[in-house]
C-alpha cells in the first residue's frame, strides 16, 4: 500500500503525539496529517446537527462522506483545519469534541471513510501521520511505527493547559476523567481499538521534553 515511505505516531491524548509528529514533519520536510481531527470535524458536525452518533450511525456516516476537510500546517507549527472556508482549528479542540470524536469514530462507516481519506494523504517525500491506529489499521506496512504513552497525571495537566489556553474554562480532574472514559471506549470498540501495533516502538514521555521525544522517534527512522 505504501509506496511513500509512511511515520505512523499513535498513543492516547496527552502524549504529545500531535507536536512531536509535526516537528518530525518539518525537520523531515514530509507531509504531515492529524487523523485524529477527522473524527473530531464529523463529530463537531454531528454535534451542531443534533446527531446521536449511537442513534443516527447512516447520517453521521453521510456526515463524514461530504466532509471536505482539508488542512494546513502553518508557519505558526500548528495544524490548521477547514471545512469549505469555514476554520474549525479551535471548535475541534474542546472536550465535547473530544468525546464526540471516540463516538463517531465506533460507526463502521464512518471509519471506512475516513480510511480511504488517510490513505490519500500518503504523498512524496514522505508522511508523518498521528492518531490512534495509524500503525496498526491505517498504515500497517508503516515505514516506521511508534506509540508515545505517558501517566494519567502528566496527560491530564498537559490537556488541561492545552484547552485552558484555548479559552476552555474545564478542570484538571474533569479532564483526567474525559480521558480515561475516552480511552476505555476506544479500547474496547470492536474495529480499530486504540493499541500498539506490534512491530511499534514505545516512548514513554511523561519524564521526556518535547525535544527529547523528537530525537529518539528521527533515530528510529534512521535505524
Amino acid at each position: 500500500m505504501n509506496k511513500v515511505p509512511v511515520l505512523a505516531i499513535d498513543g492516547p491524548a496527552g502524549t504529545g503525539k500531535g507536536t512531536v509528529a509535526r516537528l518530525v514533519a518539518q525537520r523531515l520536510k514530509w507531509h504531515y496529517f492529524d487523523s485524529g481531527v477527522l473524527y473530531r470535524a464529523v463529530g463537531l458536525l454531528a454535534a451542531e446537527q443534533g446527531l446521536d452518533p449511537e442513534g443516527h450511525p447512516e447520517q453521521v456516516t453521510k456526515l463524514a462522506q461530504n466532509l471536505g476537510l482539508r488542512g494546513i500546517l502553518g508557519l505558526d507549527r500548528e495544524f490548521h483545519v477547514f471545512i469549505g472556508d469555514r476554520e474549525i482549528t479551535t471548535d475541534i479542540q474542546s472536550a465535547q469534541a473530544g468525546q464526540m470524536a471516540s463516538r463517531v469514530g465506533a460507526i463502521p462507516g464512518v471509519r471506512q471513510v475516513l480510511l480511504d481519506f488517510q490513505h490519500q494523504q500518503a504523498r512524496a517525500p514522505g508522511l508523518v501521520m498521528d492518531g490512534r491506529d495509524i500503525g496498526s489499521v491505517v498504515f500497517p506496512s508503516a515505514s516506521c511505527k511508534i506509540y508515545l504513552t505517558a501517566s494519567p497525571e502528566i496527560r491530564g495537566e498537559r490537556r488541561w493547559r492545552q484547552l485552558s489556553a484555548s479559552g476552555n474554562d474545564v478542570s484538571l480532574q474533569s479532564i483526567i476523567a474525559d480521558l480515561a472514559e475516552r480511552d476505555r471506549r476506544d479500547a474496547q470498540r470492536e474495529i480499530a481499538p486504540l493499541r500498539a501495533a506490534e512491530d511499534a516502538f514505545e516512548i514513554d514521555t511523561s519524564d521526556l521534553t518535547i525535544s527529547q521525544v523528537v530525537e529518539q522517534v528521527v533515530a528510529r527512522l534512521e535505524r
